[in-house]
């Protein structure tokens, strides 16, 4: 870390931080735009066949890595609705993994209800 420099003043020291802190920011964004921008066209893919569940269960699994971001949920979303009658334990699984990251018992839904949900906030297009 960079910030280690006993000579600088309080305010130079706390303004360094929140700079250094700001790039660290910048670049996890950036890290998620990336990101976005290599799965979103693997899930259009996988969505036009039929996947082997293997498949489909290690991409959740690489979304669920980015589930901070809106736009990895619409795409585990819409993953979940193109195989829920095609393997329905995995999709059950995911359901709940992501409803225990983001305490979605709380709310007033059944656990598909909320999957099969049309996404309001983020448009499925960006």
């Amino acid at each position: 870390m960079k910030t280690q420099n006993p000579n600088l003043e309080e305010t130079e020291f706390i303004a360094q931080l929140e700079a250094e802190i700001a790039e660290w920011f910048n670049n996890i964004n950036d890290m998620f735009d990336k990101a976005y921008l290599e799965y979103k066209p693997i899930v259009e893919e996988i969505c036009t066949r039929t996947a082997p569940e293997d498949e489909v269960d290690n991409l959740l699994t690489w979304l669920l890595d980015f589930c901070e971001d809106e736009r990895f949920l619409t795409l585990s979303k819409k993953i979940c609705r193109n195989y829920y009658e095609i393997y329905p334990e995995l999709v059950s699984f995911y359901t709940k993994e992501y409803m225990d990251i983001f305490k979605l018992e709380e709310m007033e839904c059944t656990v598909y209800d909320y999957l099969f949900k049309d996404d309001d906030k983020v448009n499925d297009s960006q």
